[in-house]
């Protein structure tokens, strides 16, 4: 069933984005913790069934490659195209779009930087940022989980450290505890656990974010970036993960599952359409922003996605 729950994270990162908020929290955030635990675990499982040596990880690399970039040209392409040509005003392509901003574009990684190299000012898909965390993850992943058994433990409790400086606000909250891999690394790392079954490990993180966010609460440490958040997210999220594996997959949910990527990618795009085309406000069509988003994300699928996926079975049919 992780299938529909990616779909049904991407909705709530769309929603986000036309302001719907929980309570007044951002329901964007919680849903992209869940995507770095559910990454964790996937990528863990990748890993254990076909790349399960460090000579193989040429290999996950390019798997990766395939995997993120097709869908996320086309949608940077189609953004480039309307930022050119029709009259979009967003601050986040404030300034210019010069060639080496576009290349940070490109490359993806860059964008997981913006506090401090000022993309936020030049982002054709704002929620990269987000992107460029998954890759560092995905390039530093394999070795972690392959050179030696306690590498895993000792990133997850610096990252935990890391984490718990950021939510109590002796770290940059956001940067530290939501943006940047050093901080989240734990999550990503939680999932790797849930799928190799090290339920102590699990229940141990997830009591120490548990008892980080009591003694926030506690101490009275105002709400701060999205301190609540990212806490709240991971205790459900962990939860959700640990449930939704035992179930059982089906073509529905697999559909799903390949239209998260495109709704995620494609969804900003939508609302300056909306925003520009209608002269309204994305938030009063919050729901056909939705729908189209999940449109044009299937357009992409069928049209580059799933096409690329059979030639890569066909490649790989393990």
């Amino acid at each position: 069933m992780f299938g529909t729950l990616r779909y049904a994270l991407a909705t709530l990162v769309v929603l986000s984005h036309n302001n719907i908020t929980l309570y007044g929290k951002n329901i964007g955030v919680m849903a992209v913790v869940v995507f770095y635990l559910l990454s964790g675990y996937m990528m863990t499982g990748l890993i254990r069934r076909r790349y399960a040596s460090l000579s193989a990880i040429g290999g996950f690399y390019w798997d990766r490659i395939l995997r993120i970039y097709p869908q996320y040209l086309l949608f940077l392409t189609l953004t480039l195209l309307a930022v050119q040509t029709l009259p979009i005003q967003t601050p986040y392509l404030a300034v210019p779009l010069d060639g080496q901003k576009l290349f940070a574009n490109l490359s993806i990684i860059p964008l997981n930087f913006f506090m401090f190299n000022q993309l936020d000012k030049a982002m054709l898909l704002p929620q990269a940022w987000s992107l460029g965390t998954e890759w560092q993850f995905y390039l530093t992943f394999p070795f972690v989980l392959l050179l030696h058994s306690r590498l895993r433990p000792l990133i997850a409790g610096l990252s935990v450290l890391v984490f718990a400086l950021a939510m109590t606000g002796q770290l940059q909250t956001d940067w530290y505890g939501y943006r940047l891999l050093p901080g989240v690394w734990f999550i990503f790392l939680t999932g790797s656990f849930i799928y190799d079954r090290g339920h102590k490990t699990v229940l141990g993180l997830w009591l120490t974010v548990f008892l980080i966010g009591s003694g926030c609460y506690i101490a009275h440490i105002p709400y701060q970036a999205f301190n609540v958040e990212v806490i709240v997210g991971f205790l459900i999220g962990v939860v959700l993960v640990l449930v939704l594996r035992q179930g059982s997959q089906n073509k529905w949910d697999d559909y799903l599952g390949h239209l998260s990527y495109g709704v995620f990618l494609c969804h900003f795009l939508v609302i300056w359409l909306v925003q520009t085309i209608a002269n309204i406000e994305a938030q009063a069509l919050c729901l056909l922003v939705w729908g189209l988003a999940s449109l044009l994300s299937a357009v992409g699928y069928h049209s580059v996605e799933s096409p690329l996926l059979k030639w890569r079975k066909k490649g790989n049919p393990s």
